[in-house]
């Protein structure tokens, strides 16, 4: 009696699962009645189909994590490829204003040396300082 009731039972989903409208669209195409007809090759499919869903999921689940890695991994490179490039401009920046300032110095110094120089050698090319008033001296 029991497996009359099982049969009952699974009867009763296949009519209930048949009377959706996917169901009954999918069993109308070539394929579907082709199922219906040869239910072994139906059971094979669908335990292929359940089977294999573990690992196409394992494998997508595998390639999404390693494209995350790869692009983690592209950008720490580009981090560290900006850090030394950032760097080397760094020394050149600071190379540059230090021999700004020191070819600054040098310049400034040799003008006041000339100047003196000059000065001292030639004093009548040098202008006249004008000497204050003896009142505003007072």
């Amino acid at each position: 009696m029991e497996s009359s009731g099982v049969s009952e039972q699974l009867k009763e989903s296949w009519v209930t699962l048949s009377s959706d409208p996917r169901v009954s669209q999918l069993l109308n195409t070539r394929v579907g009645q082709y199922m219906t007809r040869h239910p072994s090759v139906a059971l094979a499919v669908l335990l292929f189909s359940v089977l294999s869903a573990l690992p196409v999921g394992l494998f997508l689940v595998f390639a999404c994590v390693s494209i995350l890695i790869s692009f983690v991994g592209f950008v720490f490179f580009q981090v560290v490829l900006l850090f030394g490039v950032g760097v080397t401009l760094l020394s050149v920046l600071s190379g540059l204003a230090v021999f700004s300032v020191m070819t600054s110095v040098m310049v400034t110094v040799s003008y006041f040396t000339i100047s003196n120089i000059l000065t001292y050698f030639y004093p009548h090319s040098a202008p006249e300082v004008q000497e204050e008033d003896s009142v505003t001296k007072n």
